[in-house]
């Protein structure tokens, strides 16, 4: 009862809750079978939404800690989800299919 109550309360207090619930919300609204790229998907925490697309991740996969100390900075090594396309963005060309690096 107590648990229910602290992430009731935790829901309330940290818009992430509401930011993942808006995400799902507008994936679901894509048709069945479409391609989506999840530009910067990092650790791909999104992914889970689309098991009706076809999903490919891209990112440039090169950040691993925090370099600065701060109050919130994490020493934890950055894990990503699998890439099918590792690179800058910014180097896809959008009049053509970007290559899918399978073996990443």
């Amino acid at each position: 009862m107590i648990n229910k109550f602290k992430n009731k309360i935790k829901r309330l207090l940290n818009n992430e809750y509401k930011r993942i619930d808006w995400v799902q919300e507008e994936l679901l609204k894509i048709k069945d079978g479409s391609t989506i790229l999840d530009a910067g998907c990092g650790s791909q925490q999104y992914r889970k939404f689309c098991d009706h697309l076809i999903y490919y991740g891209q990112d440039f996969g090169n950040y691993r800690t925090d370099e600065t100390e701060s109050f919130t900075a994490s020493d934890v090594p950055y894990i990503y989800g699998k890439l099918d396309y590792q690179g800058n963005i910014w180097d896809i060309n959008p009049n053509n299919s970007i290559e899918i690096n399978k073996s990443v």
